[in-house]
């Protein structure tokens, strides 16, 4: 299973690395960092950490005043999610109540469209059987959150990742579902807000030349930037035996998604986590690939027009490096952020943050309030406001301590933990 995959099963990923299980990987020499500064180790953020486990997997701000970031925390028992949500209101977040979901859920996207509407969007399973799995999505109306119905097309597993408003009545989600009868495979999902009601939009089966009984296309972000503009991205299996992944773009056209070439700079794994865009700006994705080396390093794709062109980006520590997620507010202001480790030899995950200023990809020291503790820290979203002003969250883990959330600030000079 890659690692793009298991973003489908988050909590469950996070949950194993607060207890120590999640695996470490070794890789390659590392690559030269472009600030000068040395990496920053702070004591454990005075945040919010409700619950015996907690988390972020997203985050959104449509202003320096408004933000919202959202991920799950559990309660006695470490293998029921709880939904976790936070607001931001220019001076202080804090936790917001979420609706009552039955069983266990999490959140794994949200976008802030006005003080008055945002969407969060994720994942849950309704019963005790953990083989029935529910697309979750909750809307806030500038009082409170609720959740709305929404279609899971599958009667075993559905899932959220993203998503993305452009309007009050243009909002897509995107995420995967396995197709009746067959348990192992999964479909790319989309769905769309219309102002009224959600609806399944059918998406294309990407080009593959895999000879295995298994197939699947999973996709993890999307950006709205009009009605008759959106993409989505994530990958897609191809070829035998499993072990080739290739970078996925979908592109909405107003009518229709179609499949969207993409470079693909590995002949072995090419993952897209993350995409932003806006109207006038350059369309960013990011995740990461395999190297020539075979180990793994970020990857950046930018498109402006019609095609997708592959962009130098850094990978600073010995590997793995990757980002998971990305946010651009204007054509000279982008952030990409995720985990890096810094050598071969330690195990720890460390915050990684790489920023595009008008013409490079430069990497950004950031903190790591988890410290150098066997599993780290990891920054899995990333609102860009302005120039001087963006969120990243994610979560970390201390040696004999629980997960707990991360919040970072960007103020035009430093990130810091808030």
């Amino acid at each position: 299973m890659t690692r793009a995959h298991r973003k489908t099963a988050w909590l469950a990923a996070v949950i194993a690395l607060g207890t120590g299980l999640a695996a470490t990987t070794a890789g390659s020499p590392a690559h030269a960092v472009t600030t000068g500064q040395s990496r920053g180790q702070i004591s454990p953020p005075q945040g919010i950490h409700p619950g015996a486990q907690n988390a972020f997997s997203a985050v959104s701000a449509d202003s320096a005043t408004d933000a919202w970031a959202v991920g799950y925390y559990t309660g006695t028992d470490l293998n029921a999610g709880i939904p976790l949500i936070a607001h931001w209101n220019g001076t202080a977040w804090s936790q917001t109540a979420a609706p009552a979901v039955a069983g266990s859920a999490q959140l794994t996207g949200v976008t802030a469209v006005s003080p008055s509407n945002a969407w969060a969007v994720g994942s849950y399973f309704p019963t005790a059987t953990p083989t029935v799995q529910d697309t979750l999505i909750m809307h806030w109306n500038g009082t409170a959150w609720s959740q709305v119905a929404s279609p899971s097309p599958s009667s075993t597993g559905n899932a959220l990742s993203g998503v993305s408003a452009d309007s009050a009545t243009d909002v897509w989600a995107v995420g995967d579902y396995s197709p009746d009868g067959h348990a192992v495979d999964q479909d790319t999902l989309a769905l769309h807000w219309d102002g009224t009601a959600w609806t399944q939009v059918r998406t294309p089966s990407p080009p593959t030349t895999t000879t295995s009984s298994v197939s699947i296309d999973w996709l993890s972000g999307v950006s709205a930037s009009s009605p008759i503009s959106a993409t989505a991205v994530g990958y897609y299996l191809s070829g035998a035996e499993q072990n080739v992944t290739k970078a996925l773009v979908l592109t909405w056209n107003g009518t229709a998604w179609t499949h969207t070439t993409s470079p693909q700079p590995s002949a072995k794994t090419n993952e897209l986590s993350g995409v932003s865009g806006t109207a006038t700006a350059r369309t960013w994705a990011a995740g990461d690939y395999s190297n020539s080396s075979g180990a793994q390093d970020t990857l950046v794709v930018g498109r402006k027009g019609t095609s997708w062109a592959k962009f130098s980006s850094p990978s600073p520590g010995a590997g793995p490096n990757q980002l998971n997620a990305v946010s651009s507010d204007t054509d000279s202001n982008a952030w990409a952020v995720g985990y890096q480790r810094a050598n071969a030899g330690k195990a720890a995950r460390q915050t990684l943050a790489v920023r595009w200023n008008g013409t490079s990809w430069t990497h950004v020291t950031t903190p790591d309030p988890g410290g150098a503790s066997p599993a780290g820290n990891d920054l899995t979203g990333v609102s860009a406001v302005s120039a001087t002003n963006a969120w990243a969250v994610g979560f970390c883990h201390k040696a004999d301590g629980p997960n707990e959330t991360i919040i970072l600030h960007w103020n035009g000079t430093a990130w810091s933990s808030y």
